[in-house]
């Protein structure tokens, strides 16, 4: 924050707010003693995101300058060509790159490097490796290095499946599968035409909208997804 140009008096106040934390569990019903933390803020204060913004930001300079100083390759993507080393979406962060042993050490380097700075810990089993057009022992070789999970394509990440053919139906089976389970726990007998017509409009049409975000849904699986919701209005739902 000192680098950033946050003057003293707001140092003072953000380390007052990271030392003056306690905790108390409720056991059996009762709450107990209370006990300080070393640091952190507590749940849910409105300050978080942006103290994680601003070390979030400081590992992603780091990442900047091992690129600068070739490091490590950054992925080349696109016509024409655009260097893509990271991209950070709240408290994930994929890290992109052309990677022999030597550049991967100097990446594990850097990541424990901003670790020992920042305070903070990088959960390594919940990281892992995904090789794209590489030899599979290579990939392998590379997670084991750091004790990451090695993962294979097709994978998920934030709920959306990424590497399969989004033209496919297969691909929309797990929309499909949320709306036959949120139909399931509707009784026909306790909703009325207008409710089922509410319940429809509201939940079952924003079901597929974050899919739709990013990918194209098949005609066959909007006809399939309004048949469902047709059957549920005239008649119910039942599995």
């Amino acid at each position: 924050m000192e680098m950033k140009g946050f003057d003293e008096r707001w140092r003072k106040w953000i380390k007052g707010c990271l030392s003056s934390v306690s905790f108390s569990i409720i056991i059996n019903g009762k709450d107990r003693n209370h006990f300080s933390s070393s640091r952190g803020l507590r749940q849910g204060d409105p300050i978080s995101p942006f103290l994680f913004i601003l070390a979030a930001d400081a590992m992603s300079r780091r990442i900047l300058r091992g690129v600068e100083n070739e490091s490590f390759r950054p992925l080349e993507v696109g016509s024409p060509s655009l260097s893509l080393s990271h991209l950070q979406f709240a408290d994930d962060t994929l890290i992109f790159g052309v990677f022999d042993i030597q550049s991967w050490a100097n990446l594990v380097n850097i990541i424990r490097d901003f670790c020992k700075d920042s305070g903070l810990k990088v959960n390594i089993e919940k990281n892992s490796l995904v090789g794209i057009n590489c030899v599979v022992e290579e990939s392998e070789s590379l997670a084991a290095s750091l004790g990451c999970q090695k993962l294979d394509w097709p994978i998920t990440y934030l709920g959306l499946p990424l590497g399969d053919n989004p033209r496919s139906k297969s691909f929309w089976d797990p929309v499909l599968f949320k709306v036959a389970k949120r139909l399931a726990g509707w009784k026909r007998g306790f909703l009325s035409k207008g409710g089922k017509l509410t319940l429809i409009q509201s939940v079952l049409s924003a079901l597929p909208t974050y899919f739709m975000s990013i990918f194209k849904m098949p005609i066959g699986v909007a006809d399939e997804m309004e048949k469902i919701m047709k059957c549920f209005f005239w008649e119910g739902f039942d599995n």
